[in-house]
């Protein structure tokens, strides 16, 4: 299975299907992997700064507004480092800001491109797999990648 490693606590948002958009600057992911599932690996820092980016983009996650006292799910999320944290697939790549409204809705302000690859069919996993993460789409582990299946109840 290959992977994705996210820095945190963009990874988290991911894996709560919160935000479905990978942004890059560059091509990293065949279109042959593209349908296919893989691994989303968040980093082992965990980059405090973006949080107040993330509430500019989407106010409602700031914990401010919560309606309850537990964290959101994907603020949980976001505190997991160096491990596989959710399974998701590529649906496609999109490139054009144009044409995004839409394309993607919501999922649009998320979007900084030049390349935004969508996610679809995320899910995050009961128990993080520990996990040494690399650049840019690797390729887990055969151990971990036991672990991760394990989780899905299926073969992906």
């Amino acid at each position: 299975m290959r992977a994705l490693t996210l820095s945190q606590p963009w990874a988290g948002l991911m894996a709560a299907s919160v935000k479905l958009v990978e942004n890059r600057d560059r091509s990293i992911i065949k279109r042959e992997d593209f349908g296919k599932p893989f691994a989303l690996h968040a980093s082992r820092e965990i980059k405090l700064e973006i949080y107040e980016l993330i509430y500019e983009i989407a106010p409602e996650l700031r914990p401010a507004l919560a309606t309850t006292k537990e964290p959101a799910r994907w603020y949980q999320l976001s505190r997991i480092t160096s491990a596989v944290i959710a399974v998701a697939t590529v649906d496609r790549a999109v490139d054009d800001y144009d044409m995004l409204d839409a394309e993607l809705g919501a999922q649009r302000r998320w979007y900084v491109g030049p390349l935004g690859y969508v996610l679809r069919d995320v899910y995050a996993l009961p128990t993080p797999v520990p996990c040494r993460g690399y650049q840019p789409f690797w390729t887990l582990p055969l151990a971990v990648e036991a672990r991760v299946v394990a989780q899905l109840g299926r073969t992906p």
